[in-house]
């Protein structure tokens, strides 16, 4: 009896205190994987990279937006940083090795740059011919750089633009120029800008130094401010099918300042869009001989240039 007492009282059950069910329940909390403890979110994310992969997993705010959508959030706070520390700059900067420098604070918006081309955009402008490819009378398309006029008495802000860029010499007003062929030479040629002046016309101009040029096919019939009759351009392959808003064509404001010849390096890209007929580039070449100076008369006999009141063509 005693042994079996013995046995019996081993395997009675064990009555639980107190103090013991408290320890046995936070043993349960610390290993029960149902429970998780709560986390902050500074330390959410090694949490997470540290937990068994049978857990389940807890979801932060930035697992709610896709990988594109926390980039595009990532540029505009790097945006809005620049932007912040770009407006406590006001004075302007000159720098000779910067190809741009900002005269005035950048706008808060991100604005396209229109002058911004790419390589095949600028292919596409033309290429670099052969001396013997070019002859007189023909109309050609090429660069042409010239220093932006400024009136002393009101010199404006200027901004950049697709045709204007500040350089460490100043503000250059760059543009494709058409003009026409007149003499030929080793290393260049000689040719007479068209200018369109926006389409005022010769308003303001000189108007016994320009002779209008007009499109044969378009504008044929537009009168003309000049003194002089129009010429008529002719359009060669691969633009004679354009219609008369494609930029090769020569419309109805145009006007070749035969005072005013420039000089084309063969080795520069440029485009042949066409050419005049024999008499016109004849009465051309002809207005541009009749303004000459005379070498032969004294100084004080030669006219005085008229005071110039904007530079530059349209």
């Amino acid at each position: 009896m005693s042994s079996k007492g013995a046995q019996g009282s081993k395997s009675s059950p064990k009555r639980f205190t107190k103090s013991s069910s408290k320890t046995t329940l936070n043993k349960s909390l610390r290993t029960s994987p149902k429970q998780p403890p709560k986390l902050k979110l500074g330390v959410t994310t090694k949490v997470i990279a540290k937990k068994p992969a049978h857990k389940k997993r807890i979801y932060t705010p930035n697992d709610t937006l896709s990988r594109i959508e926390r980039q595009k959030a990532a540029t505009r706070l790097k945006t809005l940083a620049a932007v912040l520390e770009a407006d406590n700059t006001t004075e302007a900067y000159f720098d000779h090795n910067a190809d741009y420098v900002p005269l005035s604070k950048p706008a808060p918006k991100t604005i396209p740059d229109r002058a911004a081309k790419t390589e095949e955009d600028v292919k596409q402008f033309g290429q670099v011919l052969e001396p013997q490819q070019f002859k007189l009378g023909h109309i050609i398309s090429v660069a042409s750089h010239e220093e932006v006029y400024q009136d002393p008495k009101n010199q404006l802000k200027l901004q950049p633009t697709r045709e204007q860029t500040l350089t460490h010499l100043g503000w250059v007003y760059s543009k494709a120029r058409k003009i026409v062929v007149i003499s030929r030479f080793a290393q260049h040629l000689v040719g007479l800008p068209i200018f369109s002046h926006g389409g005022k016309g010769l308003e303001k101009k000189e108007k016994s130094e320009f002779v209008g040029i007009r499109d044969t096919q378009h504008f044929k019939h537009t009168p003309t401010d000049s003194v002089h009759p129009n010429l008529l351009s002719h359009r060669i392959q691969p633009f004679t099918q354009v219609n008369k808003n494609h930029w090769s064509v020569i419309n109805g404001d145009s006007y070749v300042q035969f005072t005013r010849p420039l000089s084309f390096a063969y080795n520069t890209r440029c485009t042949i869009e066409g050419h005049l007929q024999d008499q016109d580039l004849h009465n051309l070449i002809n207005l541009a001989n009749s303004k000459k100076p005379s070498f032969l008369a004294s100084p004080a006999a030669r006219a005085a240039p008229k005071s110039r009141s904007k530079a530059g063509g349209g």
